[in-house]
């Protein structure tokens, strides 16, 4: 049992998997702000058991390194606490489904999002392009599967306080790139390179 005025809860690397994800979510105490299940092969139904049980005060949520695909991630969009500051699901297997589906739901208190590692196409980085949160500060879309059209997409719309957007490893081009480069706002720190 978990003390109920937890504010912080950090697991990781310890193979807690779908059915410890799922016991740990009937579990969460309400006044949980933080919550850090890296690397501890959590997949779809374990993400789905979370999300039904997302704590309302929730601020930072952490789930890297996991399996979680687009059926996980979309049930986590639905449910996202809406004082939600930090979200990172680097290094699953959402997709471009999986990106449209939290796209949609991105609460507006989002200041970093990290997508890295997720087989994200063009249509998921058009999809966030068009729905990221106006004060989001930080945004890691390395080592997906993004082109220049979505770069494009996104140079067109990166919000004005963005400091941060890391896009290397993917194929966006020279046009993509040239893009971001006349795009940046505030001078935000723009990492490239590998395209």
């Amino acid at each position: 049992k978990l003390p109920p005025k937890l504010s912080v809860l950090k697991l990781i690397l310890n193979k807690i998997g779908d059915e410890g994800a799922k016991e740990l979510a009937k579990k969460l105490p309400n006044d949980l702000q933080v919550l850090l299940l890296d690397q501890n092969e959590i997949g779809d139904d374990g993400a789905i058991a979370l999300a039904a049980n997302l704590p309302s005060k929730l601020t930072h949520l952490y789930l890297n390194f996991n399996n979680i695909g687009h059926k996980g991630a979309t049930a986590l969009a639905k449910k996202l606490p809406k004082g939600l500051q930090y979200l990172s699901l680097g290094s699953n297997r959402i997709g471009q489904n999986g990106a449209k589906a939290l796209a949609k739901k991105l609460p507006n208190s989002l200041r970093e999002l990290e997508l890295y590692e997720n087989n994200i196409t063009d249509a998921g980085a058009k999809a966030l392009a068009k729905n990221l949160p106006t004060d989001i500060k930080i945004l890691y879309l390395d080592t997906n599967n993004i082109s220049g059209h979505g770069a494009k997409a996104l140079a067109e719309n990166l919000p004005n306080g963005l400091t941060h957007l890391q896009i290397h490893n993917n194929s966006i081009g020279t046009a993509g790139k040239a893009a971001l480069e006349n795009a940046k706002t505030n001078n935000p720190d723009l990492d490239i390179k590998y395209n």
